[in-house]
């Protein structure tokens, strides 16, 4: 079963059990930083992508095992703007769903308590009945 590394909307509680469909706390193995990575809005959206950056630490949570269920829909959350890459912490390789390189960010710095203070409720709207598109 696959492992999964998050660094955006997805770090969300509600957001994550939402797009699962379960409670993936069975599966959570903690936070890590990646060191040289950032978040920035993707321009138009209230959604993350990354930007490499010399200083910048990056937020992951950590997930191992999802069920393949659960991967068939996060496959789907994420959607064709975002790809699949192999990222090693603590000798177990992770996937991280990236933006394209064709995705063009916002110069806004993204971050998880400011999307859960100004966007979150809208978000959550758009998931409930079905899932949106949208990332990691």
């Amino acid at each position: 079963m696959p492992h999964l590394a998050v660094y955006g909307t997805l770090r969300d509680p509600d957001i994550i059990r939402t797009v699962l469909g379960r409670d993936p706390s069975p599966w959570a193995r903690g936070t890590t930083q990646l060191p040289h990575w950032s978040s920035y809005y993707v321009e138009g959206a209230v959604y993350p992508g990354l930007k490499r950056e010399p200083t910048a630490q990056l937020q992951l949570q950590l997930y191992q095992n999802i069920p393949m269920d659960c991967w068939e829909k996060l496959l789907t959350y994420e959607g064709a703007e975002y790809k699949q890459v192999g990222i090693k912490f603590r000798g177990v390789t992770y996937t991280l769903f990236v933006p394209s390189q064709r995705t063009p960010l916002s110069p806004s710095k993204w971050s998880l308590e400011s999307f859960q203070a100004e966007h979150k409720t809208g978000f959550m709207m758009g998931l409930s009945g079905e899932t949106l598109v949208r990332g990691a």
